[in-house]
């Protein structure tokens, strides 16, 4: 019983399944055939359609070329009127004219379903009237697709050439679907009636089975129907997603839970240059590299196992080879069940931001570097969000850590000090009103209590009529500050010493007319003369005079030196004992040598002055006794050194330190400590040029002189002398007395004062010497060069107007080439000293000279030779 009811259930399946197999098939090509036949049938109408409006057109623009509106127009008049008479095809058949304005799709001929007179523009980037837009792109063929309403629709378009129109002829698909639906529902009704009637004929036979057969055919045909409905809805969803997809401007792909590909948006084809059939039902280890692959692979498993969503960025080469900066953002799909059945992925390309981010970040950093090499921070004001923003610098010359919040625009104001304060004030609202930029040296402190004097630069920007915002710079400039001091210091300095230098220099030449006089007076007087005390007198301050004015000369760096290279060890050590007789027994004197000094050239006794001047300095710095350090040793200034202290070149130095624990120093003593005449001391008890004496003596040997003194911690002198590498000078013996008369020789004196000239001659005829007189270069030239005097000797001042004593001698020595030369001077110039240095050989008296001294040279620089 059991086998024949299955057995009968078998045959009406079979007869069920070749039915509705045989009927689906029957209606599939029918279905084909008709939808053929329609597509033929609407391409022909389309086709003859535009021809015939082209030749219209043709003909019209042959034919009526009077019409005012023109002939497209008339053309447009015939068509519109043969179509008010036109009834179109089937139930929803008709064809369409359009023409493309701007963005949109306007319709020329009336609509056959709404809107019939004013058919409404489609928007061409529209979903709608997609045959149309296809047609107005120039295009021809068939679609399926939606029209003007939205209606699926099976269309023919094509282009109208030379108008720029477009037609489409279309038919909707239901009614193309209506006849097959119809037949489908007849024949299943009588595929039905006919198993009714078989059922009833083996109900005869067994009743039961029949029932129950037709229980099951119904039951089968209810979800056929069902079946087919969703089937429906699923075409009509997977016509949507498509829809949706495409119109999403970033790619999209989903894949299913093998990882397989089921289908991706235009913009993901775009961006990879893959198409369905290179890419769809395979995996990313069909289309990728094998090492990205695995990648893809494992993120995708992540996701399959997990579910969830995923966001991760990578890198991806695009359709062009190009590698692009991308994040995936991937979500897993379920079932009813909530099973995993794939996933659904969008690809955002982010290469532009972070090609953006990159590059704002090399700004920045490069921004921080150049601040930092040039020491300059910067800063942003927002005055509308009231939010500011700092370079890395600016935190550094503020003192605080850039993990800190940065102080707002009020708050900052309160680093500078309250008068400095009022006045960036008033320059920034001054800003903000007129648009002009300001430039401001302050007075601020850190926020670790750091004073400094700084820079600020700001720069307003406005929007809209409006300061929004504020930026600009922010420098310590304490040392550009200090030094600026300090050159402000050097050049009075120097400008002093100008000044003192051809002061001394005019009081040389009348110092030496005073002594000179005063030496020939006592010469001339017996020592029981009443004058003769009186002359010993004048010759005593006309000495003193000749020793202050000497200091002057120390000072503007005018003295002549006679350098010799030496070890400073030595010259400390000759003078110990004088230093310490000088300076008393209350002062414990301490000496520190470098064991292997390097050699200087300096004038011994212009040095052994500086020491001795610095070692009265601090005994009268410590009236109760002290300490008196004096050190030596070999050091190197580098840059860093060169960069707090102008005018020092980076070097080799020997360093010569004298340091006291006495009284010290203010701020204001110190910065004026070289000036001449400047002193500390009470009235009468000091000239005040002892250091200015000591500072031009450094400076003059190439040296440089720094102090460093704080009130009540004593003071230290440091002198930085520069190495040599020369030898060591040798030791001349001391000459004996010589005397200083003459043997009728005859010397040309060159002199432009004339009472010094004067004193000259009568110095020489006094010491037997024959004595010719010219009062500048020009006259002595005239003297040996027309009148043919020939002198044993020529003493000659230095500097002289119109021609320099240098260039006199040089143009003598042209015709008396073994003429012998002695040069004076207040001072040594440029002419036959460099830099303040005698050249070597060089004969030189400085004035004031006495007789003896005079005398002397003249003597030894005639008796050359004859040794």
């Amino acid at each position: 019983m059991a086998n024949e009811r299955n057995r009968f259930f078998l045959l009406i399946v079979i007869l069920i399944a070749i039915c509705l197999c045989a009927t689906g098939f029957s209606m599939w090509f029918l279905y084909k055939t008709a939808l053929d036949e329609e597509r033929g049938r609407l391409t022909e109408t389309a086709q003859s359609q535009a021809r015939l409006i082209e030749s219209v057109s043709r003909f019209d623009e042959t034919y009526r070329k009077g019409v005012p509106e023109g002939a497209v127009a008339a053309t447009l008049e015939q068509i519109k009127d043969a179509h008010k008479h036109y009834k179109g095809f089937g139930k929803t058949g008709e064809f369409t004219l359009a023409v493309k304005k701007g963005d949109n799709i306007v319709f020329l001929l009336s609509h056959r379903h709404y809107d019939l007179n004013n058919p409404k523009p489609v928007p061409f980037d529209s979903k709608l009237a997609e045959p149309m837009r296809l047609a107005l792109s120039g295009k021809s063929g068939t679609i399926i697709g939606p029209d003007y309403r939205g209606e699926e629709v099976l269309a023919a378009y094509e282009p109208v050439k030379g108008l720029g129109l477009g037609i489409v002829a279309k038919i909707d698909m239901d009614e193309i679907k209506a006849p097959f639906v119809h037949t489908a529902k007849i024949v299943i009704g009588v595929t039905i009636l006919l198993i009714s009637l078989g059922a009833a004929l083996f109900l005869r036979i067994s009743n039961p089975i029949v029932r129950r057969l037709e229980e099951q055919n119904k039951d089968l045909n209810k979800k056929i129907k069902e079946r087919e409905q969703s089937e429906e809805t699923l075409r009509e969803s997977e016509g949507f997603l498509k829809i949706l997809l495409n119109a999403i401007p970033i790619p999209v792909f989903y894949k299913d839970r093998n990882g397989r590909y089921l289908g991706f948006n235009r913009p993901f084809e775009v961006f990879f240059g893959l198409t369905a059939e290179e890419l769809v039902g395979k995996t990313v280890l069909d289309v990728h590299p094998p090492e990205l692959a695995a990648i893809y692979q494992t993120k995708d498993n992540e996701l399959f196992e997990n579910g969830g969503t995923q966001q991760y960025e990578f890198q991806v080469k695009n359709a062009h080879g190009v590698l692009r900066h991308v994040i995936f953002n991937k979500a897993a799909f379920t079932d009813n069940q909530g099973n995993i059945n794939g996933l659904i992925g969008a690809i955002i390309d982010i290469t532009e931001d972070k090609q953006n981010e990159i590059e704002l970040r090399n700004r920045e950093q490069l921004l921080n570097e150049i601040g930092h090499i040039a020491k300059i921070g910067g800063w942003e004001h927002d005055l509308v969000t009231g939010e500011a923003t700092w370079t890395r610098e600016t935190y550094k010359i503020v003192e605080i850590d850039e993990s800190d919040s940065i102080p707002g625009p009020d708050e900052h104001l309160n680093y500078y000090l309250p008068e400095d304060r009022l006045i960036l004030e008033e320059a920034y609202h001054r800003a903000m009103d007129t648009g002009k930029q300001f430039d401001l040296e302050l007075r601020c402190t850190t926020a670790k209590g750091k004073p400094i004097w700084a820079r600020a630069i700001g720069r307003p920007e406005f929007k809209d009529g409006k300061c929004v915002k504020m930026k600009g710079t922010f420098q310590d400039i304490t040392e550009r500050k200090k030094m600026e001091e300090h050159l402000q210091q050097i050049e009075k300095l120097d400008s002093i010493g100008r000044l003192a230098g051809g002061v001394a220099h005019d009081f040389n030449n009348m110092l030496g007319v005073i002594i000179g006089y005063g030496e020939d007076l006592l010469e001339m007087l017996n020592t029981e003369d009443p004058l003769w005390e009186s002359a010993k007198e004048i010759v005593k301050a006309g000495k003193r005079s000749a020793a202050l004015t000497r200091q002057l000369l120390a000072f503007s760096r005018k003295q002549t030196l006679q350098p010799e290279v030496l070890n400073l060890n030595n010259l400390v050590g000759n003078i110990e004992n004088m230093l310490r007789r000088l300076i008393g027994e209350d002062i414990d004197l301490t000496i520190h040598l470098s064991e292997e000094p390097y050699r200087v050239k300096v004038d011994p006794g212009q040095i052994e002055q500086v020491i001795m001047n610095l070692a009265v300095n601090a005994r009268e710095a410590m009236p109760q006794g002290g300490k008196l350090t004096i050190e030596t040793a070999n050091v190197e200034l580098d840059e860093q050194y060169v960069e707090d202290h102008v005018s020092v070149s980076p070097g080799n130095y020997v360093m010569l330190s004298i340091t006291d624990n006495g009284c010290g120093m203010s701020e204001e003593s110190r910065a004026k400590v070289f000036e001449p005449f400047f002193t500390t001391k009470d009235k009468g008890k000091g000239t005040g040029l002892g250091l200015s004496t000591v500072f031009g003596i450094v400076k003059q040997s190439g040296g440089n002189i720094w102090v460093y003194s704080e009130p009540g911690h004593g003071t230290s002198f440091k002198i930085y002398l520069p190495q040599t590498t020369e030898a060591l000078s040798e030791k001349k013996a001391p000459k004996g007395n010589a005397t200083i008369e003459g043997q009728r020789e005859v010397v040309l004196v060159v002199e432009d004062e004339p009472s010094l000239r004067k004193l000259c001659a009568a110095i020489l005829k006094g010491l037997n010497y024959k004595v010719i007189l010219a009062e500048n270069g020009g006259e002595a030239l005239l003297l040996v060069e027309e009148k043919k005097v020939r002198p044993d000797l020529i003493i000659t001042d230095v500097v002289m107007p119109e021609m320099s004593g240098k260039v006199l001698a040089d143009r003598l020595k042209n015709s008396l080439s073994d003429l012998k030369v002695i040069y004076m001077s207040g001072y040594t110039d440029n002419a036959i000293v460099h830099h303040g240095v005698l050249d070597s050989g060089v004969p030189f008296i400085q004035k004031p000279f006495t007789r003896d001294s005079l005398g002397k040279i003249v003597r030894e620089i005639l008796d050359e030779g004859k040794r």
